[in-house]
């Protein structure tokens, strides 16, 4: 499997992320083309280590980030995904969550919204990303993401819980660090992601993407 990071900047965090107690595996870092930390990112992000630097388009938000995803790895037997804020604290975490996901199930750490939400690093089987269609759907652009999967895994019985890896997840919105301007730049689109999402849980979409999921179950039964 691959484990994929968007970051917006933030180059700091790569040093800082090191002395994780739980370690890290081989992770693709994705910075935007346009951000103004980028040459920092290529000085930290060197030949050795767990970080691997992919540039993406200019403009892109972490839900653009996370199709993008899909469209350049689409066939990945499992997809992990992580935030520059996580902190493992076990070691061998990625390696429970990839062996609870494939190849059709969400897996997610003990972390916040454990055993049923998805709000720290997880993992997507990737027969099940590709019977979504995508990592990401719908046109969100940074927020509720995570309720779209949350959705999906509660009424199809996806979801995985890994008591045995634990994921801190160091974030504003839990009250633990402090606001930044990377935490700033991604409320933009809350109101209208909301308004999207909302939307979806009504639609003839969202019924169609549960039997295409559901009929991968029902097959691998």
């Amino acid at each position: 499997m691959t484990w994929f990071m968007p970051s917006y900047g933030r180059p700091q965090r790569m040093t800082e992320l090191l002395k994780a107690p739980g370690g890290w595996p081989h992770v693709i870092v994705q910075v935007n083309e346009d951000d103004p930390a980028l040459s920092e990112y290529r000085v930290v992000i060197g030949p050795s280590g767990p970080w691997h630097l992919q540039v993406v388009p200019a403009g892109l938000r972490c839900s653009d980030v996370h199709r993008l995803t899909y469209e350049c790895y689409p066939y990945e037997a499992v997809y992990g995904f992580l935030m520059d804020d996580l902190w493992p604290i076990t070691p061998n975490w990625a390696a429970y969550l990839d062996q609870a996901a494939a190849p059709r199930y969400f897996a997610i750490p003990q972390g916040p919204g454990f055993p049923k939400r998805i709000r720290t690093a997880f993992a997507m089987g990737g027969d099940l990303v590709r019977a979504m269609g995508s990592v990401v759907p719908i046109p969100l652009r940074h927020w509720c993401e995570d309720c779209l999967w949350d959705d999906i895994a509660a009424t199809l019985g996806l979801m995985r819980p890994v008591k045995q890896a634990i994921v801190d997840h160091r974030n504003f919105e839990f009250g633990l660090v402090p606001m930044d301007k990377t935490y700033e730049r991604g409320r933009e689109f809350k109101d209208e992601d909301a308004r999207l999402f909302a939307a979806w849980m009504k639609s003839d979409e969202r019924t169609n993407l549960l039997k295409r999921v559901g009929a991968l179950q029902e097959k691998a039964a």
